[in-house]
């Protein structure tokens, strides 16, 4: 499956605060998250450059859009795939576990 080809779990429509990309387990009631990526490795991916900045809508509120966000699921889910699905197709090499590193 490529990038192309991963359902869409944003609205391309909108923009997306932080809790709704990552949860929030302490808001009431609890917000579940989209992804699976604690709140602080998504901010060090942002800040890494990894992970495209958010567009800041008001002076203490940044969200991402969410055709991004389905771009970043995808690598994201691409990257885990890769962990969990052993040998690279066609060689006999295994895939480095440290490749969900990158996202």
């Amino acid at each position: 499956m490529n990038a192309d080809q991963f359902p869409k779990i944003f609205d391309e429509t909108r923009f997306y605060r932080i809790a709704e990309i990552v949860g929030d387990p302490n808001a009431a009631p609890p917000i579940t998250g989209r992804l699976p990526i604690p709140r602080s490795t998504w901010y060090q991916r942002v800040a890494e450059g990894v992970i495209p900045p958010g567009t800041r809508l008001s002076p203490r509120i940044v969200a991402w859009h969410g055709a991004v966000l389905n771009d970043v699921a995808a690598r994201l889910s691409m990257t885990y795939a890769d962990v969990r699905f052993g040998p690279v197709p066609g060689t006999s090499q295994r895939r480095p576990v440290e490749s969900h590193a990158n996202l």
